[in-house]
């Protein structure tokens, strides 16, 4: 049988990649033709076309044609069973947003299966920014959980505040874990764990049918470097123990394995091997400093969906070969 041959119609490409920073980045018809190197014209055709032929309605209807090869090398290297690659937006800031949107737009179509009754969410910005793209329907029969215990310093990018928000979208039934994300001690974590609403909660974390995630690097921006490891964790410490960032908050080396420091330990929550009796485990993340640690998150073999730029997924297979 011959090997699958995969064609690619430029102007399709071009046409999404408009189509995406005019209704979701809200660029102008200028600003548009400035970044993808064209004139006014020939996007103003571009968008009256879209519109004319359905791939813009409410949302936008369209795969992102021109992403497919990228997303095909993804599902084939890591054995996803789904893949998007959303444009890069002109300036970092905003990949946040770019990929929130991705997220929004894929949660909102899986929401319609009634199959779906129990989610998950982690946190960070482009978690955040999903829930502005994620279409309001009453889904009354879902459970809607906290992947992570509460930071020691909060915004509104915790996860608490993100499932709250989607909560109201939804009209559905929301479950906390009141905890801290890491105890003092691993000793203090086992003690937390064997509570009987922790077994409630397992029980939330083992039934889900869909996990959304972000990943965090070791950088200062990053929301669990900031705001969730204890005051006696270093950044460097982590560094010095080969790590290239977070998973919902396990800290990986670059091949994907957990380090060995005792932060790993004290994470109370869902370690890696309850996270592998996640149905769909969905990570949304981008940025070029974040490659790596999506890279190491995704071969751990636990995500069954990724979405990200198209930027921060080139870096990634560059990565690889």
């Amino acid at each position: 049988m011959p090997p699958e041959t995969y064609f690619f119609d430029e102007e399709k490409q071009l046409q999404s990649r408009a189509v995406w920073l005019s209704y979701v980045e809200n660029k102008t018809q200028g600003e548009i033709a400035k970044q993808l190197g064209t004139n006014r014209l020939r996007i103003n055709r571009l968008l009256l076309d879209a519109r004319q032929t359905g791939l813009v309605k409410v949302s936008i209807h369209s795969e992102l044609t021109g992403f497919f090869e990228l997303e095909r090398r993804l599902k084939s290297e890591f054995s996803l069973d789904e893949a998007m690659v959303v444009p890069t937006p002109s300036t970092a800031e905003e990949v946040n947003f770019s990929v929130g949107a991705g997220l929004g737009q894929f949660m909102s179509r899986m929401l319609l299966s009634e199959e779906v009754r129990t989610i998950g969410y982690g946190w960070g910005k482009t978690l955040r920014a999903s829930v502005n793209f994620t279409q309001r329907m009453p889904r009354r029969d879902i459970n809607i959980v906290t992947l992570l215990g509460s930071p020691i310093r909060s915004n509104e990018e915790h996860s608490f505040e993100i499932i709250a928000q989607l909560g109201n979208l939804l009209q559905a039934q929301r479950f906390y874990l009141p905890a801290p994300m890491y105890a003092n001690s691993a000793e203090t974590r086992n003690i937390l764990m064997k509570q009987d609403s922790f077994a409630e909660y397992l029980t939330h974390i083992r039934n889900m049918d869909i996990a959304c995630f972000a990943t965090g690097a070791i950088t200062e921006q990053s929301m669990t470097i900031d705001k969730a490891i204890p005051r006696d964790i270093s950044a460097e410490s982590l560094l010095e123990a080969g790590c290239v960032g977070d998973f919902l908050g396990n800290f990986l080396d670059a091949a994907g394995n957990l380090i060995d420091h005792d932060i790993n330990d004290r994470l109370v929550g869902p370690n890696i091997n309850i996270l592998g009796d996640i149905k769909k485990l969905v990570l949304a993340s981008g940025g070029l400093e974040k490659a790596p640690i999506i890279l190491a998150a995704l071969r751990t073999g636990l995500p069954k969906i990724c979405i990200s730029d198209e930027a921060t997924v080139k870096r990634i297979l560059e990565l690889i070969d």
